[in-house]
């Protein structure tokens, strides 16, 4: 019977730390998955071994044309460290472009998650950008 009890007891911890992230809202959903993301020597590893990064950023300015589009994010959610990327992409659609210029506008925390080949993804708190590449390293 109390083998039962801590068997459940388990269960339940294991069940609110899978469920607690979803729950959280975005800025604190962006420090837990960074915060995993270095205490977990697994994702770690796995990240490192595909070159993949994953990295707060605020984003600084939209510019959406029709043939293109510039994003200006600043390193660091919380402050920067005043390291600007230039990432360019196909044009947004309007409803993301709406999103880019609110994100922009309310400077929310994003995260930019890139690869080696210098693409990248700007995930929001609703939606991302994809397709888009690092121009500094294009």
């Amino acid at each position: 019977m109390h083998d039962g009890f801590v068997v459940a007891g388990i269960l339940g911890a294991a069940m609110g730390l899978a469920v607690l992230p979803l729950l959280l809202p975005w800025p604190s959903k962006v420090r837990w998955i960074l915060a995993v993301e270095a205490a977990n020597p697994l994702i770690a590893a796995t990240n490192a071994r595909r070159d993949v990064h994953v990295s707060p950023v605020v984003l600084v300015s939209v510019d959406s044309r029709a043939d293109r589009l510039c994003l200006v994010v600043e390193d660091g959610a919380d402050g920067g460290d005043g390291h600007h990327h230039v990432l360019l992409g196909p044009p947004a659609a309007p409803g993301l472009q709406a999103r880019l210029e609110g994100w922009c506008h309310a400077r929310t925390p994003l995260l930019l998650v890139g690869d080696g080949q210098h693409r990248v993804a700007l995930h929001g708190p609703d939606a991302a950008a994809r397709g888009l590449r690092d121009a500094e390293r294009v």
